[in-house]
C-alpha cells in the first residue's frame, strides 16, 4: 500500500496506468503466497519438533523404568545418532529462520545455509554407519565380494574364444575369401568415393548428402569392423580371438549398426521436409539442426553400445569357448558364458526393441504424411517425382531392417545357423555396398562429379 500511495502523488497522471488491475492482483497474491510459506513452514517444523520431542519422553519414561542398569546406556547407544542428527538440523534450521537477521549478519546466514545443505548431508551417513555393526560389515562384504569379482574379470580378460565360421566347407574357403574379399574393396572403394565426391562437388553440400556421407562413413566403418577378420578366419587355420578383442569388435559394430538405424531414419524426416515443405527445406533443414541430428545418432549408438558392453563384461566366460559363427554378436558371445545371462538377454532385448521401434516409427510416419501430401498435389508428375525423390531412401530402408528384422525375429534354431550367417554377411558387406550404388545410379549430379573425376585421372596419366 506504500508503493501504492508512492505512485498516487508521484505519478498521479499515469496512476491508473501504473496500478494496473494485474499488477494489483500479483502484489496481493505474492503477499498470501509469501504468508502460506511462513504458516505452512511454521507447521511444519513445530509439528516434526512435536512429535520428536513426544518420541523420545516415552523413550525415556520408558527406559527409566527398566530394573536392569545397562538400560539407559543402550537405549542411548540406540537413539545417539538420531539425536545428534536432530540437533545438527533443527538447530540450523531454527538458526536460520527464527534468529532475526540484519545486514551484518548475512555472512553468517550465508555460513548456515552451506552447512545445511552440503555439511548435513555429508554427516548423516557417518553419524548412522559408525555405530552400526551390521553397516561395517556390510562394507567388509562388499570389499571382498569386489575383489573377487575383480578376480573373475581378470580370469575373462584371459579367456580366448574360437570361431567356426563357415569352417563345415572346407572346399568353399578361398571360394568365399574371394568373394568376401571382393565385395569387401568394392564396398571401401564406393563408401570414400562417396564421402569424396559429396566434399568436392558444391551442389551436393545439401542436408541429404551431409547425411549420406556419414551414412557411408558408418557402412565404411562396420564393414571394416567384421569383415578383415572373417577373412583371415577363412585362410588360416588359428580361429581364436581374445577376449578384449572380441568385446571391443562388439563395441564398435554395435555403435556403428545402431547409428546406422538412426542415420536412415534422419534420413526419412529429411525426406519428408523436402516433399511436404519444399519452400522452407534449407530454413528447416539448418546446418545445426542436420549437426545435432547425426551427433544425436552417434551419441545414442555409442551409449546403448557401451550398455550392453557392461552386461557383456558383468558375466563369467569359461569351458571351450567354441562360437558357432564367424564374428562378435550379443547372442553368439553370450552362449559362451557360463553365469546367469537372463538379465543381459532381457537388456539386449529392450534395447534392440527400442531402437527399431523408435526408428521405424519415425519412418513411417514421415513416409505416410509423404503420401498424404503427394496425393493431394494436383500435378500429374508428382507421385513420380516424390517417387524419384524417395526411392534410393526406401531401397536402403528395406534392405537394413529386413535383415535386422530377419535375423531377431527368425528363430535361431540350429537348421538356421548358416542363415544367421549369410544374413549376417549381407548386413555387414553386401548393404554397405549397395547404399553407394542405391543412391548414386539416380543422381545426375553424382555421374557428373564421378565422370570428372576419373576424366581428370585419365588426363594426369596422359
Amino acid at each position: 500500500m506504500a508503493y501504492d500511495r508512492f505512485v498516487a502523488v508521484c505519478n498521479p497522471l499515469l496512476y491508473t496506468v501504473a496500478m494496473s488491475h494485474k499488477l494489483c492482483s500479483l502484489l496481493v497474491a505474492g503477499t498470501y503466497i509469501q504468508m502460506a510459506c511462513f504458516v505452512i513452514s511454521t507447521v511444519n517444523e513445530v509439528c516434526s519438533l512435536l512429535i520428536t520431542l513426544a518420541s523420545y519422553v516415552f523413550i525415556i519414561a520408558t527406559v527409566s523404568r527398566m530394573p536392569s542398569k545397562g538400560g539407559l546406556r543402550k537405549a542411548f547407544s540406540t537413539c545417539a545418532s538420531h539425536l545428534t542428527a536432530i540437533s545438527i538440523f533443527h538447530g540450523i534450521i531454527l538458526l536460520l529462520y527464527c534468529v532475526p537477521h540484519d545486514k551484518s549478519s548475512w555472512l553468517l546466514v550465508k555460513v548456515d545455509t552451506v552447512l545445511f545443505t552440503v555439511m548435513i548431508p555429508m554427516l548423516n551417513p557417518l553419524l548412522y554407519s559408525l555405530r552400526n555393526k551390521d553397516l561395517l560389515g556390510m562394507n567388509s562384504q562388499i570389499s571382498s565380494n569386489r575383489s573377487q569379482m575383480q578376480h573373475e574379470g581378470n580370469q575373462s580378460t584371459v579367456f580366448t574364444f574360437i570361431f567356426l565360421g563357415f569352417s563345415e566347407y572346407p572346399k568353399l574357403q578361398v571360394p568365399l575369401f574371394l568373394i568376401f574379399l571382393t565385395i569387401y574393396t568394392i564396398s571401401v572403394l564406393e563408401n570414400l568415393g562417396m564421402i569424396l565426391i559429396i566434399r568436392i562437388n558444391p551442389k551436393l553440400h545439401t542436408p541429404m548428402y551431409f547425411f549420406l556421407s556419414h551414412l557411408s562413413f558408418v557402412d565404411f566403418c562396420y564393414t571394416t569392423t567384421i569383415t578383415p577378420k572373417l577373412l583371415d578366419f577363412l585362410v588360416v587355420e588359428d580361429r581364436s580371438m581374445s577376449f578384449k578383442g572380441c568385446i571391443t569388435q562388439f563395441f564398435f559394430g554395435c555403435t556403428c549398426v545402431i547409428t546406422q538405424t538412426f542415420i536412415l531414419a534422419v534420413m526419412a524426416y529429411d525426406r519428408f521436409v523436402a516433399v511436404c515443405n519444399p519452400l522452407l527445406y534449407t530454413v528447416a533443414m539448418s546446418r545445426k539442426l542436420c549437426a545435432l541430428l547425426v551427433a544425436g545418432s552417434y551419441i545414442w549408438g555409442g551409449i546403448c553400445s557401451s550398455t550392453l558392453t557392461y552386461f557383456l563384461l558383468a558375466l563369467s566366460y569359461c569351458g571351450s569357448g567354441i562360437i558357432n559363427h564367424f564374428c562378435c554378436e550379443y547372442s553368439a558371445i553370450i552362449s559362451a558364458s557360463c553365469s546367469d545371462s537372463s538379465l543381459s538377454q532381457l537388456a539386449c532385448l529392450v534395447i534392440c526393441m527400442f531402437n527399431e521401434i523408435c526408428s521405424l516409427l519415425i519412418i513411417l510416419t514421415s513416409y505416410v504424411v509423404i503420401v498424404i501430401t503427394v496425393i493431394k498435389i494436383p500435378a500429374k508428375g508428382g507421385l513420380r517425382k516424390a517417387f524419384s525423390t524417395c526411392g534410393s531412401h526406401l531401397a536402403a530402408i528395406c534392405f537394413c531392417h529386413g535383415v535386422i528384422l530377419l535375423l531377431y525375429c527368425v528363430l535361431k534354431s540350429k537348421s538356421s545357423l548358416l542363415l544367421v550367417k549369410f544374413a549376417t554377411v549381407f548386413y555387414s558387406m553386401v548393404i554397405p555396398m549397395l547404399n553407394p550404388l542405391i543412391y548414386s545410379l539416380r543422381n545426375k549430379d553424382v555421374k557428373e562429379t564421378l565422370s570428372k573425376l576419373m576424366h581428370l585421372k585419365v588426363l594426369s596419366h596422359s
